[in-house]
C-alpha cells in the first residue's frame, strides 16, 4: 500500500477539499515544481477517494455520502499557475475567500 500525506482536509457540503501547502523560492524551475506538485496531490486526492469510498466510518465522520475531491496546493505568493489540470493552485491569502465561494468554482467545471 503507497502512503501519501495531505497536509490539510476540508469539507464543505459533500465537496471534500485535498490541501498541499508549498513554499518555493523563486527559481527559474518553480513552474515545474508547481506542476509537478499538481500531479502530485491529484494522485494524493485519487487515494483519498478511494479511501473514503471504502471506509464508511470516515465518510460518518466527516458527514459526507458521495464525495467530490478536489486538489489544492496552497502557496505562499500569488503564482502565474492558476490551475494545472485537476488541481488548484492558491495562494494562502485567498484561500480563505476560495473556500468561501468553492460552490461558484464548481458549479463551472
Amino acid at each position: 500500500m503507497r502512503r501519501h500525506e495531505i497536509d490539510v482536509i476540508a469539507v464543505r457540503g459533500q465537496t471534500v477539499f485535498a490541501v498541499d501547502c508549498k513554499e518555493w523560492g523563486k527559481g527559474r524551475y518553480k513552474t515545474f515544481g508547481l506542476r509537478t506538485g499538481s500531479e502530485k496531490q491529484e494522485q494524493r486526492a485519487i487515494s483519498l477517494k478511494k479511501f473514503l469510498k471504502n471506509n464508511p466510518i470516515a465518510q460518518k465522520r466527516l458527514k459526507i455520502s458521495k464525495q467530490e475531491i478536489l486538489p489544492i496546493v496552497v502557496t505562499w505568493l500569488q503564482e502565474d499557475l492558476q490551475k494545472h489540470n485537476g488541481s488548484l493552485i492558491v495562494p494562502v491569502w485567498k484561500l480563505n475567500s476560495f473556500l468561501l465561494q468553492a460552490e461558484k468554482f464548481l458549479s463551472t467545471q
